[in-house]
């Protein structure tokens, strides 16, 4: 809004390279706003893809909020926080230093290379931003398989002790129909050859 002012105060005044400068740098702010938002890659309600929105839009505060609250959500999983506590930290930082990096750009008296320069510097943190945020997805995706895995194990080992069982009772069952035809065969056998005998 205040650049439209500027403009239409320049216009008024006259002052032709006035305006072209103004809309000069307010087109590297929109290309520079079009890059960081076509680096957004991935999921659409990843986390990632969320913060790396919000920080593409200006939006700091909601965007350190919603690390805090996601960073909250997980702390019930086991060995989440300690493995991401770093990243977590690292990422509120670049979110604090593109923050700054955004309002000092902002500063009409700037020469156009500290702008570009600025413009570089912030994509490099942006990248930065979406490597740390790939981090934290990737350890919480190692954690969800080693949950799945520990899952599997617990439940092989139900299937094997249920086969164990079915297996001791089967043979026990087995053992025991067998003893009792061996006693019944020793004893007709028995009472055979006694019969035999005594003729």
């Amino acid at each position: 809004m205040s650049n439209a002012l500027k403009l239409i105060e320049d216009e008024l005044s006259g002052d032709l390279e006035a305006s072209s400068s103004l809309d000069s740098s307010s087109e590297s702010d929109n290309t520079e706003e079009l890059d960081l938002t076509s680096r957004i890659t991935g999921r659409v309600d990843s986390l990632k893809n969320s913060i790396l929105s919000f920080v593409a839009n200006s939006k700091y505060d909601v965007a350190r909020r919603e690390l805090k609250v996601y960073r909250s959500y997980k702390i019930s999983v086991p060995g989440y926080i300690a493995r991401t506590t770093q990243m977590y930290e690292q990422s509120e930082f670049i979110i604090s230093q593109i923050e700054q990096l955004g309002r000092s750009k902002e500063k009409p008296s700037l020469p156009l290379a500290q702008k570009q320069r600025i413009q570089e510097k912030l994509l490099g943190l942006f990248e930065s931003l979406k490597s740390y945020l790939g981090r934290i997805e990737q350890v919480e995706n190692d954690l969800k398989v080693r949950d799945l895995r520990a899952s599997a194990w617990v439940l092989r080992t139900f299937v094997i002790c249920v086969f164990v069982a079915f297996a001791v009772l089967a043979s026990h069952e087995a053992l025991s129909q067998v003893s009792g035809f061996v006693k019944v065969t020793i004893q007709k056998g028995a009472s055979f050859l006694l019969n035999v005998l005594d003729i």
